[in-house]
């Protein structure tokens, strides 16, 4: 029995096709981080190669931000968890996260500024 090996080429997209499909994305993770993977099918349809390099082209400002974070993570799991972060705007004097209040979610202050608070002040 022969084993047949897949030859992969080179895949041609056209500029403007590139662009709009870039933008779409990117308009998608602005608001919700894991709509991509929930909606578009087209996500996991591509290689992880592909995967990252589409996360790294639209993140790369928020990696660099944050790479403090993102430096000791594997490629696979730094991807895996910009996916599944939700996008939030809150408004002035909201409470994001009470003060006794066990965390469960991590918030990257992507612009604005918070007040932090502790028991005695």
């Amino acid at each position: 029995m022969k084993r047949v090996e897949r030859s992969y080429k080179p895949f041609y997209m056209p500029p403007q096709l590139a662009k709009r499909i870039q933008d779409t994305v990117q308009e998608a993770f602005r608001s919700d981080y894991n709509l991509i993977v929930e909606e578009y099918k087209l996500y996991q349809q591509l290689t992880p190669k592909m995967q990252t390099e589409l996360i790294q082209k639209i993140f790369n400002k928020f990696i660099a931000r944050f790479k403090y974070f993102f430096n000791s993570c594997e490629i696979g799991f730094r991807n895996e968890f910009i996916i599944w972060m939700y996008a939030r705007s809150y408004i002035p004097g909201t409470v994001i996260q009470s003060i006794g209040k066990e965390a469960d979610e991590i918030v990257f202050l992507v612009d604005g500024q918070v007040d932090l608070y502790t028991k005695n002040d």
